[in-house]
């Protein structure tokens, strides 16, 4: 792998750890910062496409809103770099609460970001689930 590469690879596993984090903070900031004004979002709660900047935040404020992510895991499975733009496959993991009751989902995500003035942007965000499952509790 070239140093380009490894370089890129490990800017991208920032930036979506960062924003991990900040979904487990209940907060979208980062991903404003880090979306294109042409982003779209395909998610596998909701049925429609959310294209554009303020149309994918409000998606994911309503997110937030709703659920009380505990914990947020990726790991990326690959990456296609073709100049400025990176195709991004992570599986992972997260543990998030909805009106009390605790979920546990597994999952892909599929990014596509560009790399402007040296920064990553997201312009795809594709989520989807393999299956979510309500976390039981043992009775005390």
């Amino acid at each position: 792998m070239s140093e380009g590469f490894e370089s890129a690879r490990r800017e991208i596993q920032q930036l979506l750890d960062a924003l991990r984090h900040d979904l487990t903070e209940g907060s979208v900031r980062l991903f404003r910062e880090h979306f294109t004004d042409d982003a779209v979002v395909l998610a596998f709660d909701d049925p429609r496409i959310f294209v554009g900047k303020e149309s994918s935040m409000e998606y994911l404020r309503g997110l937030v809103q709703q659920a009380k992510f505990r914990t947020l895991a990726g790991e990326i499975e690959t990456i296609k770099l073709h100049g400025d733009v990176a195709i991004v496959l992570e599986s992972g993991t997260s543990l998030y609460e909805v009106r009390g009751q605790m979920y546990r989902d597994t999952g892909r995500t599929t990014y596509v970001l560009l790399r402007e003035d040296n920064r990553w942007r997201l312009t795809h965000f594709h989520l989807e689930s393999m299956a979510t499952n309500p976390v039981v509790e043992p009775e005390s």
